[in-house]
């Protein structure tokens, strides 16, 4: 098992990090506050804008103070590191819980309603966290190729669905007013969770431009939310808001002359990429761990996390888990600005009294 972070490639790291973004639109589940199809088509880029304006001040504190958010906040005292660190590690400890519980939920209300939820949890930490413990550069190497799957599976299912669109579905996302587009938007911000592992692995990667990562990374899913966001709307209509799982239902309408329904294609690949969110979080929460236990080797903080991770899954009833929630969206501007800010806040400080 390896025990010292080891270069990933700026490419990689955007791929995986997208690849695991797309496990929330898979796992989407529409409620009553749930917005038009049509606004969300509106609310997906100018969420992507704004977590550029939530990421700036993590990309001026790499260019300023440090490469390591982590490290810079060690600057501030000791008390102020070790709540940095808890903090990070129980966003990423949480976001592992959620996608496992929610994986279970899909699998025992969709696919095997007989099976017992525990079953996938433990499978899906065991694999997950061995997969984590083997390090950042064999993770990364296999996010980028389920990247790659994810995007043949993509063109392959919108491929199979043009003949099954209907435009007439499209009308103003504006007709409601500008409040089902300001909550679509606030949703659709907070689903970018991927942004905490993008603050932690960041000094993992090799030299690049900071900037272009983090494009890469908001353009790519936007893309992918705005394709499957459109297609749903086309094809299902209203219809989508029945469904417990409506890119699952969209699947089994694609047809391809090879592979008949892809509904099974899509229950793969969902695996995958669930298998892929919760290594990558548990990777991320085994950084913060050995930042608060220096000693402790990498395998062991993955075995940590994961048995907390799993606890928590248990604890999260069926089908509760929110990963849109305004809360969500709070947690991740603490993390992700608030941090960074601090440090560049202590660092100005510090100048001002070094100052003539």
């Amino acid at each position: 098992m390896g025990t010292e972070p080891r270069r990933i490639s700026g490419p990689q790291l955007v791929a995986a990090l997208s690849a695991s973004q797309v496990f929330t639109l898979f796992t989407y589940v529409p409620s009553r506050q749930s917005a038009p199809g049509q606004v969300t088509l509106l609310a997906i880029p100018l969420s992507a804008a704004a977590c550029c304006l939530l990421a700036a001040p993590l990309l001026r504190m790499r260019r300023t103070c440090g490469p390591d958010l982590l490290a810079e906040c060690g600057r501030l005292g000791r008390p102020f590191a070790g709540a940095a660190a808890l903090l990070l590690g129980l966003f990423c400890l949480l976001q592992a819980a959620g996608g496992c519980a929610h994986f279970a939920f899909f699998m025992t209300s969709s696919v095997y309603q007989t099976a017992s939820r525990w079953l996938f949890i433990c499978v899906l930490l065991a694999v997950g966290g061995y997969a984590a413990s083997l390090g950042a550069e064999a993770v990364f190497r296999a996010g980028s190729l389920l990247f790659a799957f994810l995007l043949a599976v993509v063109v392959l299912m919108l491929a199979a669905l043009l003949p099954e669109l209907h435009l007439r579905q499209l009308y103003n996302p504006l007709a409601q007013g500008w409040e089902p587009l300001a909550r679509s938007t606030v949703r659709s911000a907070a689903q970018n969770a991927e942004l905490v592992l993008l603050a932690l692995l960041l000094p993992r990667c090799g030299p690049g431009r900071d900037g272009w990562r983090l494009a890469g990374l908001l353009g790519v899913t936007a893309l992918f939310y705005e394709l499957f966001t459109f297609a749903t709307l086309t094809v299902l209509g209203d219809y989508a808001r029945l469904r417990l799982f409506p890119l699952h239902t969209l699947a089994t309408v694609a047809e391809a002359s090879v592979l008949g329904r892809m509904d099974l294609l899509h229950i793969v690949l969902w695996s995958a990429v669930g298998f892929l969110r919760v290594t990558l979080y548990l990777y991320g929460a085994a950084v913060c761990l050995r930042r608060l236990a220096g000693r402790l080797p990498l395998g062991a903080a993955v075995a940590v996390c994961a048995l907390g991770a799993g606890a928590c899954a248990l604890a999260i009833p069926r089908g509760v888990w929110d990963a849109g929630s305004p809360a969500a969206l709070v947690a991740l501007a603490l993390l992700v600005a608030g941090l960074p800010l601090a440090v560049l806040v202590k660092k100005r400080l510090s100048e001002r009294r070094e100052g003539p």
